[in-house]
């Protein structure tokens, strides 16, 4: 296996482990999940939060690679040649909507949760990686099948270097 998808694998897998440790996070996976398309989606996409069964899922997926720069860096008095690399995660989350409650409030608290958490990580701001800030590029009502439901997607970069 190559340094690029063991950081691959192993960043995927720590941005997965902060989700999780949200409260009231729901479910989360490190892959896309095409069967919370089909009819059966429940299955995969419901849980317990509070006593009430309701769907709340996250996803997680490398989306890009889009920065790859040469770079001379000094480790130890010495100088190193490697390659920074830049990876992309998408993270999008849904959440039920319920009209007679405001489910609103409760999924954007969640969604600034994971955005905080993902910045402040001491992992993904450490030594081997730094972490760009997590960005907000959707949070919207949409149809999930036959529900309408809370829609967010966060996007994270990570620069992380390779010698």
């Amino acid at each position: 296996m190559s340094d690029l998808s063991t950081a691959e694998i192993t960043l995927i897998a720590r941005i997965k482990t902060v989700l999780e440790s949200v409260s009231n996070i729901g479910l989360v996976y490190d892959r896309e999940r095409w069967g919370a398309l089909t009819a059966d989606h429940r299955s995969i996409t419901v849980t317990t939060i509070g006593g009430s069964k309701v769907m709340r899922f996250w996803t997680v997926s490398l989306s890009a690679i889009p920065d790859v720069e040469e770079v001379r860096i000094s480790q130890h008095g010495n100088n190193v040649h490697g390659w920074q690399r830049t990876f992309e995660y998408t993270i999008e989350g849904i959440f039920h909507l319920n009209d007679d409650d405001d489910t609103e409030t409760p999924a954007k608290v969640v969604v600034l949760d994971v955005m905080e958490e993902l910045d402040t990580d001491a992992t993904l701001n450490g030594d081997y990686w730094r972490n760009q800030g997590a960005v907000l590029e959707d949070f919207s009502l949409t149809q999930w099948g036959a529900d309408l439901v809370h829609y967010a997607k966060i996007v994270l970069r990570i620069e992380s270097m390779f010698t």
